[in-house]
């Protein structure tokens, strides 16, 4: 992680601590946080969920509420306030985070919305429905986006319910490309984004995050793909290996193709993390 030199861990069994990448604890701090625990920001604090002030959501549901930017030492610096249940996928653009939440009480995990860290308003959102449109909007965790990331005016969404990593422009929301499998979006408005591939199709069936590789720009992508059946079915089953993809995007003549398959031990577990 070039912006933070730690990990930070939590569980539901105790409290959050830090390790170095040697293994070795660092920090240990003594205080109650919820699931999504500890956010890395770039300004080598985080984002600590308070899980002592809580609020009854529309569910009927516990959920925490305050969350305060800290310091190894554990000084809070700002509080924020929010009503949103923010799920584990983040991004940081100077004083500006994106977070991802719902988009009404019968959907999760489908809706990103830009908080501003000096003033503390939520000032842009994008509703994943406005940019696929419905068809697969058919269930409570229909989209279950896993991971975004912004890079110089283009935000790129990985959607593991729907296999696919969607890339657009965050000022207009309007769509760059999208990488999926050809037949998830073919006959819909949304195919014409689809990326191509002169050789054989690679399908995720269960993409958990997607970074930009290096200083490539967007022109290579790396992505971890739990290979697992989940969401939108693809007549694939399950793996007993999950894999590291890095792909080369060619986005003149909207064409991919494969740089290498890292195969890897099976896995669900998942975090946060700011590149």
């Amino acid at each position: 992680l070039s912006n933070f030199p730690f990990i930070l861990l939590n569980g539901i069994r105790y409290n959050p601590f830090v390790i170095d990448g040697n293994g070795d604890i660092r920090y240990s701090l003594q205080c109650k946080t919820g699931r999504l625990g500890m956010i890395p920001l770039q300004n080598r604090r985080f984002l600590l969920v308070d899980k002592t002030a809580n609020i009854v959501n529309e569910f009927g549901e516990i959920q925490p509420c305050r969350y305060q930017e800290m310091d190894y030492m554990g000084r809070v610096y700002r509080t924020f306030l929010l009503e949103y249940q923010i799920g584990r996928a983040i991004a940081q653009d100077g004083d500006f985070l994106f977070l991802v939440t719902s988009s009404d009480k019968e959907h999760i995990l489908d809706k990103i919305i830009e908080l501003d860290m000096n003033s503390g308003e939520i000032i842009k959102s994008c509703d994943l429905k406005d940019l696929l449109g419905d068809k697969y909007r058919v269930n409570k965790d229909w989209a279950n986006i896993s991971h975004i990331e912004y890079k110089d005016g283009y935000m790129l969404i990985t959607a593991r319910k729907l296999h696919s990593i969607i890339k657009c422009r965050w000022d207009d929301m309007k769509i760059d490309w999208i990488f999926a499998p050809s037949s998830l979006w073919k006959g819909t408005d949304i195919e014409k984004y689809v990326l191509k591939n002169d050789g054989e199709e690679i399908v995720c069936s269960c993409p958990e995050y997607t970074i930009v590789s290096g200083d490539n720009e967007f022109g290579e992508i790396i992505i971890f793909d739990d290979n697992r059946k989940v969401g939108v079915n693809l007549d694939k089953k399950s793996y007993d290996k999950s894999y590291a993809r890095i792909i080369s995007i060619d986005e003149e003549n909207r064409k991919y193709a494969s740089v290498n398959n890292i195969s890897l031990a099976a896995t669900a577990c998942f975090g946060n993390i700011i590149k």
